[in-house]
Order: structure tokens, then sequence, then C-alpha cells
């Protein structure tokens, strides 16, 4: 039976049917730190859903008995050799299931441990109108509960359904690398007004890298590809209001200098690999630098603050 006040949010994910986490000298755990996650969600008084190939769902059940599941019929898979699930997806999930103003994203291997006061500064936040994007706190044992930040990636959105319907995720899958950065950059480039969190509670248990170089590449094509298509909108824009900002400045050095040395080709050969991890990097940095340039920070005491003292 659901609550008589909705939650106020309604996250989205993609539990994977089994987690591996090995943790020295305790051995695999994770399967323990999945379950942590997931109760953690619930435990914040927000909803989350967990949207996955039809043929996953039956094992995820078994898995997870209270976790809410939706089913899709289709899946990333042929594109990216996994069966991720594709932004869009989750999307429309969240269209149909969430009962108030805001929803999310929360990569599926996050636990939120989130104060009242901190929970109700994100709905507020997002309620004006933000997008709320989180860094991770990275965790080597399941016993901790505070250590470094990781800066490079966002693991938790909050935003208004109406912030949500302007994104353009298509083409990006969770799980896959890029899609982050580029729901960050899409939002700033579309004026929506982003709140960065770097409070320790969204927490990550840190394991080995395991993204798929073909995936990067494909992924960081789509996020050149819009980049030029927001170059374009942004010029026009320049054109009829005389104004330059720092994100239409990023779009024109990265498509002009960086974007134009990247060629995802299999023909490329060792060289071209090189150059195109060499630039993607670098823009991939350009890319967390303007979100913290542009962000402000929610601190634990719920007060907002610029962003513009952070580290570069």
């Amino acid at each position: 039976m659901r609550p008589l006040v909705p939650p106020a949010v309604c996250l989205a994910t993609s539990v994977p049917p089994a987690l591996k986490r090995e943790v020295a000298p305790a051995g695999d755990l994770g399967a323990l730190w999945q379950r942590r996650c997931v109760a953690s969600w619930g435990g914040t008084g927000w909803r989350a859903i967990s949207v996955n190939p039809e043929a996953e769902a039956a094992a995820l059940a078994a898995a997870h008995p209270g976790l809410e599941i939706r089913a899709v019929g289709r899946s990333a898979e042929a594109e990216y050799g996994r069966p991720f699930v594709w932004i869009d997806d989750l999307f429309a999930a969240l269209e149909r299931e969430a009962e108030g103003e805001l929803v999310g994203l929360v990569n599926s291997d996050i636990e939120l441990a989130m104060s009242p006061a901190e929970r109700a500064a994100v709905a507020a936040r997002a309620r004006d109108g933000a997008l709320v994007i989180y860094n991770r706190t990275e965790l080597r044992h399941p016993g901790q509960r505070i250590g470094p930040l990781y800066r490079y990636g966002y693991d938790l959105f909050v935003m208004p359904r109406a912030v949500m319907r302007r994104l353009d995720m298509r083409g990006f899958a969770l799980g896959v690398p890029w899609w982050d950065y580029w729901m960050a950059l899409d939002a700033l480039l579309r004026g929506v007004p982003v709140v960065l969190v770097q409070n320790p509670s969204a927490r990550h248990l840190a394991h080995a890298q395991a993204w798929s170089t073909r995936n990067w590449e494909r992924a960081i094509g789509l996020v050149v590809r819009r980049i030029g298509a927001a170059r374009a909108r942004l010029e026009a824009e320049r054109a009829r209001l005389l104004r330059e900002d720092g994100a239409d400045m990023l779009t024109a050095t990265v498509m002009d200098t960086l974007v134009g040395a990247i060629r995802f080709d299999a023909r490329a050969g060792y060289m071209g690999a090189q150059i195109n991890h060499g630039v993607g990097t670098l823009l991939g940095l350009a890319i967390v630098r303007l979100v913290e340039r542009h962000a402000h920070r929610l601190v634990a005491a719920g007060q907002d603050a610029p962003a513009e003292g952070l580290a570069a």
C-alpha cells in the first residue's frame, strides 16, 4: 500500500541480477553491498524503481523481494554488448510511475546516507527548477562511512519532471561511460541551473574499472555530435542576443580545436586510438570544470554556496 503522502522524489535505476565487489580480505561482498544500496534508497523516504530487461526480472525479484521492478522489452545490448537500459526507458518509467513532481536517477551501486535536512534541501532546490547532481564518496570497505570524494563523475540526479523532459538522452544507457557528463552539460547548455552536492552521502564501494573501450568511444561520439548541435543552437542565440558565456565558449573550443582531432575508427591504429583517448580525457576534464564553475554547492546544513572555490 502506497503512503497517503507521495514520496518527495521518485528515483529510477537498473539493479543488476548479481553484483561482484571483491574486498580484501573478506572476498566478494557484492551481494551485501547491493542489498545495502537498495535498502538505503527507501530509507531516504524517497521511492526507487528498477528498470530492467525482461530476461533479468525474475532473478532480480528473487534477489531483492521488496524492490519495485519494471521490465522493458528492449536493451542496449546490440549497441553496447551488454543488456544496459536506455536512459530514455528510465525517463519513461519515471513519467508513468512518479506521483510527485520530482524525479531522479541513481546508479545501482550507490548507497544513500542523507539526513532529513539534506533531503529537504535537495528537494527544495529541485523544486526551484534546478538539476541537483552528486559526486560520490569512495569507500574501500562497507564498514567505512567517509572516504575521498570522486569529482570525475555524477551518480545521483534529482530534478523536476519539466527538466527531465527537456534533456536529450537518446543513445545513452545507464552503465555506459559519458551519460552522466552529458546530462549535466546538456542541462547547462539549455539554461537549467545545476546544483552540485559534494557531501559524503552518496557512497560507492570502490572496484576496478570495468568499462569497455569500444563503449567509451561510441558514447563520446554521441557527446561530440550533441556538442556540435548545441554549438549551432548557441551561435544562433548569440547572434540574436549578442552574448557569450562559459558554456558557449567551451562548445566552440571543443569543436574547433579538440574534437576535430577525434576519429573513432576501427582502422585508426595505435596512434589514432591514443589521440582519441587523450582528447577525450581533455573533453571530460573540461566538462567537469565547467560544471563546477557554473554549479552551486549544497552543504549539509541545507545552505547553498557558489562552487567557484573548488580545486581545478
